[in-house]
């Protein structure tokens, strides 16, 4: 049995239906709809505003929550016409998305399973979870999981049908708590809709799994973990301690501590068995004693403005200098006098003859925040670098006890003392099988792996 964030087993997992285990190609028909009307929108964007219909559709039609849409082509395609971004939807676009409606509308005549689904409950189900599918569906969807196989692959199938309550309500994912026996502490609800999947389940006390196959990467947006695939999703239900939250965070301290700046380093190199980062033990007298972390602190006087990226850039260079002697400027390694300087707080010629330009080894891939409920907080800027060639970590004892290589998924899995920050940065790196591979991705993000109002990771 796995274990949640607060010790106790992690019992059940509630799963939506809709794009979430099944799929009909709707997306993908307005999508090619929209594109021919010069509606240059990606899948992404398409699958946020078919989620947004929905529950516009389910605001202007209250009486036809979990009823099949074919019912109501026109009402349905109107809805989406109305939330079309940019200019307003004129006679012609709306007679193209009513053709585009048509195709998939037919309840239950084109859903078929996403290739992931089969694979993903035979394992939950092997370790021992509970399943329940948990959807706004009328009669006709006891049906299609059955024509699909799901209903041996489950152990409870709870539609708004039944209960006369669909999501948000919380009262559908009570019952299908209730269906389960477990209690609200020891399950997460999985989906694809934010407001009523992840919201919807706060709501009743769960914590969530948002599944992004499109690639949306709302992460700000999600108090959750945010999975790619539901193979992302089995890793946040299988380890709940490392990726899902605490049923509850109350505030420890009346007054919320400023976040000190702060930079970290996850430092790369291809291993015997793959990709390895350095992870460096810190000493007893320093700032988390004992705990496992990438090189890394707190911003001085002499890094720059706080304001400033080259500023982050400079005190993530110099605090890998100073924590392994590992250099990651240009040139030359600095002597050890230099590095001992620095260490006792003095300034290094090596990092004042610095400019913007020579700190491009660092890859950033975004910056997290220590919780306000937490007295000691941070808020750190994460970099990626290679290891150089020849470069050998030589840990200074007064910072580090000892400096080792893992690789990301050994280090979330074998039991070393992370904190969140540390984890969420190993977890964004355990999908590659290479430093350059890793790096190349970095460099190409369209948006940051970490960011500070969503301290989870994006899973694979």
């Amino acid at each position: 049995m796995d274990r949640g964030a607060d010790g106790r087993p992690l019992a059940g997992l509630l799963l939506d239906l809709s794009y979430t285990l099944l799929t009909n190609g709707r997306t993908e028909s307005f999508h090619e709809g929209l594109a021919a009307l010069g509606r240059r929108l990606s899948p992404g964007e398409v699958h946020e505003l078919l989620g947004r219909a929905d529950a516009e559709f389910a605001r202007r039609f209250p009486d036809r929550q979990g009823y099949p849409v074919h019912l109501w082509v026109d009402d349905y395609a109107e809805t989406v016409a109305d939330l079309l971004p940019g200019r307003p939807a004129d006679a012609r676009e709306r007679t193209v998305l009513r053709a585009a409606t048509r195709p998939w509308a037919e309840a239950g005549a084109n859903w078929r399973l996403y290739d992931d689904v089969v694979p993903f409950l035979t394992q939950l189900r092997a370790r021992g979870l509970k399943l329940a599918l948990v959807s706004n569906w009328g009669a006709t969807g006891h049906r299609v999981v059955r024509e699909l196989g799901l209903d041996e692959r489950v152990d409870a199938v709870v539609l708004s049908e039944d209960v006369r309550a669909a999501k948000p309500d919380p009262a559908i994912f009570e019952a299908a708590l209730r269906s389960l026996g477990v209690g609200v502490d020891e399950a997460a609800m999985v989906g694809d809709n934010y407001a009523q999947d992840i919201l919807g389940a706060a709501r009743a006390g769960l914590r969530g799994i948002l599944l992004d196959r499109y690639g949306l990467g709302r992460l700000a947006e999600a108090p959750c973990p945010l999975a790619r695939s539901l193979k992302g999703v089995a890793w946040a239900a299988l380890a709940p301690e490392l990726h899902l939250p605490p049923p509850g965070a109350p505030a420890r301290r009346p007054a919320v501590p400023e976040a000190v700046p702060s930079a970290s380093v996850v430092v790369l190199r291809d291993g015997p068995a793959g990709l390895e980062v350095l992870l460096g033990l810190r000493a007893e007298g320093r700032v988390m004693p004992l705990v496992a972390a990438f090189p890394g602190g707190r911003l001085s006087a002499s890094d720059g403005d706080p304001g400033q990226d080259e500023t982050y850039r400079r005190a993530a260079l110099r605090e890998t200098f100073e924590e392994t002697g590992i250099w990651l400027g240009p040139g030359e390694r600095p002597g050890d006098d230099e590095r001992s300087a620095l260490l006792r707080g003095r300034p290094a010629p090596s990092l004042a003859r610095l400019a913007a330009r020579d700190l491009a080894a660092l890859v950033p891939i975004g910056w997290l925040e220590t919780p306000p409920h937490l007295a000691a907080r941070f808020h750190t800027r994460f970099f990626l670098a290679g290891l150089p060639p020849g470069a050998r970590p030589e840990p200074h004892r007064r910072e580090l006890v000892e400096l080792a290589w893992w690789r990301p998924q050994d280090a979330l899995e074998g039991g070393l003392p992370l904190m969140k920050p540390t984890r969420a940065a190993l977890a964004a790196l355990a999908p590659f099988a290479t430093a350059q591979e890793a790096l190349a991705a970095a460099r190409a993000a369209a948006s940051p792996w970490l960011t500070p109002r969503a301290t989870f990771p994006v899973l694979p």
